[in-house]
């Protein structure tokens, strides 16, 4: 109830109304895909944004068009679509297979205008919520039929509530904040503002430089620039905490972290001083990434 989805929603109707950037949406399953394409993808976008933009949406498939021309009315009061552009897409992440080699336009940031705005929705599986393929594994290979080595241009929104103590896109990026606030993993941000900047750059091989510069320096250390990534962990407000006050949720799980957005973890018996030398390796599988040093 902060209002996640609705702001970033806005954020990209605004870019697609003023710059004619479409947006990509995506959801964990295939049902939950579908159902913000019902109705012509009334729940997709508010009924509120829709009025302030003037938008007439149709559906077909995965995709959202804006109607911007249309017919007058018949003698019973029905339009015939002479115009429409594709604003969205929806793509759910568990059919990322199904998606391979078919989804990608190569041609799209061709023009230095375009842009990936992409949303990760409620990317956290439910409590309780069959377990039916790997979120991050599905995640990354969708992302990847989207996008391809995409570096610049681009913004991904990962809207969701704190579910667990370990997320499993959280863990990917080696952070999962213990305390409210924002937090910006990213290094030598002066460095990478510019290699960006020159990949924005008219000239074709001043772009394809600056792409090259960056590759290399990853290659030498993965982490080099971060996680390029900020983490927003929001705090419930007290305007929610009082209109979740006698609900029934409040009632019967007051402290269920899907209303709270708070999980109380008991960091009582972790040493945080300083580690002198390791003691032993725990070792799951032969994936160093699934290692812990004890």
């Amino acid at each position: 109830m902060a209002g996640k989805s609705y702001a970033v929603t806005n954020f990209f109707v605004d870019q697609w109304k003023k710059k004619g950037i479409p947006f990509i949406w995506m959801r964990l399953t295939e049902t939950q895909a579908r159902k913000l394409l019902q109705n012509n993808a009334e729940k997709l976008v508010d009924t509120d944004l829709r009025r302030h933009y003037n938008l007439d949406l149709v559906t077909n498939g995965g995709n959202v068009y804006e109607v911007t021309k249309r017919t007058s009315p018949d003698k019973q009061g029905k339009t015939k679509i002479l115009e429409k552009k594709l604003m969205a897409r929806v793509f759910s992440i568990s059919t990322f297979y199904t998606d391979k080699g078919s989804i990608y336009d190569k041609d799209f940031l061709n023009d230095l205008h375009m842009r990936y705005n992409i949303a990760i929705d409620e990317f956290e599986r439910e409590k309780g919520e069959k377990n039916t393929f790997d979120i991050l594994y599905s995640l990354v290979n969708q992302l990847e039929n989207v996008v391809r080595n995409t570096i610049s241009r681009t913004k991904i929104f990962f809207l969701g509530n704190t579910l667990e103590e370990s997320s499993d896109i959280l863990c990917s990026f080696n952070f999962i904040p213990e305390s409210w606030g924002i937090y910006k993993l990213c290094r030598h941000k002066k460095e990478l503002a510019g290699l960006l900047k020159r990949m924005d750059d008219p000239v074709r091989s001043v772009r394809d430089a600056a792409r090259f510069e960056y590759g290399e320096i990853v290659k030498k250390d993965r982490n080099y620039f971060g996680a390029r990534c900020v983490i927003w962990n929001m705090k419930p407000s007290e305007k929610y905490k009082s209109n979740r006050a006698g609900s029934i949720a409040d009632i019967m799980m007051p402290f269920a972290s899907t209303f709270t957005n708070k999980i109380d973890t008991d960091t009582s018996l972790i040493d945080k001083k300083r580690l002198l030398e390791p003691r032993y390796i725990i070792k799951f599988d032969k994936n160093p990434k699934t290692w812990f040093t004890v």
